[in-house]
């Protein structure tokens, strides 16, 4: 039997991913919704900030012939510091509850 995936399933499992991490928060009852927000908000939009930053720095190695030092690890380390503060602060609220 033939156990690699079709394009066809690939597909369908990249749609779901996108949904899931796009879909607001599914919460269970009692738990603060405003950090599971913030913290996808905040993980989308550093997330794209640091493709899009990542695309000029490229840029600006093909073009310019030389590639500066990673100055866009500034937003993706940044963005993972508020995540997981958020994720922690997620964490703390539930043991409170």
């Amino acid at each position: 039997m033939n156990s690699t995936p079709t394009l066809q399933t690939i597909g369908e499992r990249t749609r779901s991913f996108v949904g899931d991490v796009l879909r607001p928060p599914s919460t269970p009852t009692g738990s603060p919704r405003r950090i599971l927000a913030a913290r996808q908000i905040t993980a989308v939009v550093g997330s794209l900030a640091t493709l899009i930053q990542v695309v000029i720095w490229l840029l600006i190695g093909v073009i310019g012939g030389d590639l500066d030092s990673p100055w866009w690890l500034l937003t993706a380390v940044a963005t993972t510091a508020v995540v997981g503060g958020l994720t922690v602060a997620d964490g703390l609220a539930a043991d409170i509850r």
